[in-house]
């Protein structure tokens, strides 16, 4: 009874102290706690994409999700107008679309900011009719489009300007979804119809169309260049760039890693991606090697994008207005 008694008067001296220590020790565990729910919530970003293999270097950094603090989410869009729509009320951080489209929108008094254009061929006239052999045998005949002013109507009005036919008058466009214009043309409606991967190489191998050219090498025909044109940019709001800019940065340095091992072994990306275009892996395979990527360096995207709008501003709206520094993302 006299040792019970001993301890009982030592823990009352000592009481005080071991309150203030588990106090100590309970801050700390919560400081310790909160950091690591910073650590498990990571920041989400959410990049709108489309429907096409220009996306696979997306669904790739998605998976890898390789910047620290963020959570890479990608969705995929069907309709461009309403992709944007959620870009510009917030819902969405970048949008992958063509590079037209971004320009219209940034002329039509949106803040956007170009980040980098990262594909730069990805599309082909398909035909159904052998008789047509060149660019020359589609004169008196029907092309499909998917709309006015899209990247694909610009050049290929240029395209047949420059081969000597008069888009309106000697060639009739037509504007149409793609899936549409692939019934058109079954049906004979069209003579043509411009296509992006993987639905061109779905159609010629598994529907019996044929390339009546590649943009990429039509382009270099007309042009004299390397045929390369920036097809299909990545853009985000201004204001949301200036926080984020240490994760663009990242960002493309990581999507010029993930194009490199699409190149490297495309075969090993078709099987993993396929599910998401519900096509064979052979065609998707087949698909990126007609889809040309290139993640250039921010100055030299920005010079190679002002090279193209020069080239093709004559073709534009009448409400195009060139661009100022703004427009194009700049690392710090």
């Amino acid at each position: 009874m006299a040792q019970l008694f001993s301890i009982s008067s030592v823990a009352k001296k000592i009481f005080p102290y071991m309150v203030f220590f588990l106090f100590v020790t309970g801050s700390a565990a919560l400081l310790f706690t909160a950091c690591s729910n910073d650590t498990v919530n990571p920041e989400q970003i959410v990049i709108l994409v489309p429907p096409s293999t220009s996306s696979i270097p997306f669904y790739d950094l998605a998976d890898r999700d390789p910047v620290e603090g963020t959570d890479i989410i990608v969705k995929t869009f069907t309709q461009h107008p309403q992709a944007l729509a959620l870009l510009l009320k917030g819902d969405a951080d970048f949008i992958l679309t063509g590079t037209t489209q971004g320009w219209e929108s940034y002329w039509s008094g949106n803040a956007i900011t170009s980040v980098s254009s990262y594909v730069w061929g990805v599309s082909s006239l398909c035909i159904k009719d052998t008789a047509i052999r060149s660019i020359h045998d589609l004169k008196n005949r029907k092309i499909a489009l998917p709309f006015k002013n899209s990247p694909l109507d610009i050049q290929t009005r240029i395209i047949l300007t420059k081969t000597g036919l008069k888009p309106d008058s000697d060639v009739e466009i037509v504007y149409s979804a793609f899936t549409a214009s692939i019934g058109l043309l079954q049906q004979e409606k069209v003579d043509a119809v411009a296509l992006p991967e993987p639905l061109a190489t779905n159609m010629v191998q598994n529907k019996g169309l044929t390339r009546l050219f590649e943009y990429v090498d039509a382009w270099k025909g007309v042009t004299g260049n390397d045929g390369f044109s920036p097809q299909v940019t990545l853009f985000g709001l201004t204001d949301k760039l200036n926080r984020l800019n240490h994760f663009a940065t990242a960002l493309h340095d990581e999507l010029g890693k993930s194009i490199s091992m699409i190149q490297h072994d495309p075969k090993v990306y078709a099987e993993k991606y396929q599910k998401d275009f519900n096509l064979p892996a052979g065609v998707i395979e087949e698909s990126l090697l007609h889809t040309s990527f290139i993640a250039a360096p921010f100055d030299e995207h920005k010079q190679l994008m002002l090279d193209y709008y020069e080239i093709i501003k004559s073709y534009l709206p009448v409400k195009s207005q060139g661009f100022n520094n703004s427009f194009f993302f700049q690392k710090r």
